[in-house]
């Protein structure tokens, strides 16, 4: 069985190059699973691109990037907490029982502080500690909020005392931009109350700005540097050199009437059942919630309406069209089923497979 992401190699390192030659101050993002790809394959590509900071998204992951020793800073997205670090560090250990930690004054290391008082916590570790100040945007998800900000100066002076040099803002976006809304002055006006507050920022990391969006801030940030955190678009930026497959295991003829799977339902057709590598393990029908808007309300409906019949298109394909489950997927196959109009593939043949590839966990992944 075999569910794998195929690459072009050549395709997609020629988008990363340019990627980062037309963002020279991007920030690759390499968190949970890798953007399908795994953290360790993209730790590789970014210390090739040559980029100097890597954002990771919690210490765990932090402890990967450290000892890969190419990057001369990491940062954390996961904001700090005393609780996260026991001692002043984060530990994790591999699959071989060898452990790993993130000592809080790692030099490399960029904390990221979302309250008041854990930048006050923080500066208990020993050493200098290395700090960005995330603000609460309107994502409203970590940040210190504008009422805190006032009273940020005198905190200020007193951890810088205890060796906590803050030297960036941080800036997490909503990706949506809902009517009225307008990100760059949402940033250009946090950087005006840190200003006041005593918080003089050399450089702002943000997520979920476009290059437009980025541009025009640029312009009015005066000499703060910006550091667009980016993973998407970067990682899978090149759509077309990836190809995720699934390949077929079996396949047999079926009647009206017959009952399949683990639940036993009854096909409403003669046709094929398909059985293809592919389950809830690797990620196949698992869906991130979404919130539909206009003519998608209408479609999420209608998926409504035929679950309730326990019919549900899969994201395989088949000679261009996505096929219907048999019944929902199991844990490493999917079973599908084919009217008897549709020739069926052959065994061992693969089906293509549209997926979200950052809930996605290959078996393999091919570079070619």
């Amino acid at each position: 069985m075999s569910l794998v992401l195929d690459v072009d190699a050549a395709a997609w390192r020629e988008h990363l190059r340019a990627y980062v030659a037309a963002h020279p101050d991007v920030v690759p993002v390499i968190k949970g699973n890798g953007y399908g790809f795994g953290r360790r394959r993209l730790l590789d590509e970014a210390a090739a691109l040559g980029v100097d900071t890597v954002a990771m998204g919690t210490y765990a992951e932090a402890a990967e990037a450290l000892a890969h020793g190419s990057f001369g800073t990491v940062a954390v997205l996961e904001p700090w907490r005393p609780s996260c670090l026991p001692a002043q560090e984060a530990r994790q250990e591999d699959g071989a029982g060898h452990v790993a930690s993130v000592p809080a004054s790692d030099p490399r290391v960029l904390h990221t502080v979302g309250r008041v008082e854990d930048l006050e916590a923080i500066a208990g570790a020993a050493g200098p500690v290395r700090v960005a100040v995330e603000v609460l945007t309107s994502m409203h998800r970590h940040g210190i909020g504008a009422g805190a900000v006032a009273g940020l100066a005198s905190r200020l002076s007193t951890t810088a005392a205890a060796g906590v040099q803050v030297e960036a803002a941080a800036f997490h976006l909503p990706i949506d931009r809902p009517r009225g809304s307008d990100p760059v002055q949402e940033v250009c006006a946090w950087l005006g109350l840190l200003r006041d507050a005593g918080l003089v920022a050399a450089t702002a990391y943000t997520s979920h700005l476009s290059d437009a969006e980025t541009a025009a801030l640029s312009a009015q940030a005066g000499a703060v540097r910006l550091r667009p955190r980016v993973g998407t678009a970067l990682w899978l930026g090149a759509d077309a050199a990836l190809h995720a497959r699934g390949r077929v295991i079996d396949v047999r003829s079926v009647h009206r009437g017959d009952r399949v799977g683990y639940r036993q339902r009854r096909l409403p057709a003669d046709g094929s059942l398909v059985i293809v590598s592919g389950g809830t393990a690797h990620g196949i029908g698992l869906d991130a919630v979404r919130v539909p808007r206009g003519l998608a309300r209408a479609r999420v409906l209608a998926v409504a309406g035929l679950d309730l019949f326990g019919l549900r298109l899969s994201p395989f394909r088949w000679r261009g069209t996505q096929r219907w489950y048999a019944e929902p997927p199991h844990m490493q196959v999917s079973m599908l089923f084919l009217p008897a109009t549709v020739v069926p593939p052959a065994t061992g043949d693969w089906l293509d497979v549209d997926c979200r590839k950052t809930t996605m966990a290959f078996d393999e992944i091919r570079l070619h």
